[in-house]
């Protein structure tokens, strides 16, 4: 495991898949399409995230955040 000083977030798709990226910024895109966002949760089949820029995860302080 690569030691960071940023936390990670870990996500698991519907059909079991996991990844893991670094939340290295303070406000993270989350969407359907990598090339839009920083986070792109494709492939996407049924389509389960609604929109090109879904939500985002924002840092604040010492918190995070899920936005619109």
């Amino acid at each position: 495991m690569v030691e960071t000083s940023f936390p990670i977030l870990e996500v698991q798709s519907p059909d079991g898949k996991t990844f893991a990226t670094e939340l290295a910024k303070d406000r993270i895109m989350v969407g359907r399409f990598r090339p839009f966002n920083y986070m792109g949760l494709e492939p996407d089949t049924p389509p389960l995230v609604t929109r090109k820029a879904h939500c985002a995860l924002v840092h604040e302080a010492t918190a995070w955040y899920v936005a619109r």
